[in-house]
């Protein structure tokens, strides 16, 4: 296995398990999990686009730091990090915004201009209709 492949695998691995903590946080409910998973692909996000422009500007940027190289992944596992990232960030975000208490059923809302004695056919019901079709 050659070096490169190495720290392919290593990148997949990474996110792999971010991804299955980002989809976690998301079932279980834990907030902090969630965070982690922001936390984490944001900063490697930010590892990424800060190097690429040092390499961009700087030729021989590589020739003096050559453990850059790691942080970049070749195209075929690229497409499958990029992947596991997006993945980790949707569930991640997701696992912030949905709890397991916003499942509970809750109570239905009533129709507060109908009441017990009143039918659908009086005038006030289809007066009351019409205004809330209007809204």
């Amino acid at each position: 296995m050659s070096k490169d492949a190495r720290k392919d695998i290593v990148l997949i691995v990474i996110f792999s398990l971010v991804s299955a903590t980002g989809m976690a946080s998301v079932f279980l409910g834990y907030r902090l999990l969630a965070w982690i998973v922001i936390g984490i692909s944001d900063l490697y996000l930010f590892i990424v686009l800060l190097l690429a422009a040092h390499r961009a500007e700087d030729d021989g940027f590589l020739d003096r730091h050559p453990w850059v190289t790691g942080v970049f992944p070749r195209k075929p596992a690229g497409i499958l990090v990029v992947t596991l990232l997006f993945l980790a960030i949707v569930s991640g975000f997701a696992g912030l915004l949905l709890e397991r208490k916003s499942f509970r059923p809750t109570r239905r809302p009533s129709m507060r201009f109908m009441s017990a004695s009143s039918s659908w056919d009086s005038p006030t019901t289809r007066r009351n209709l019409v205004m809330v079709s209007l809204l």
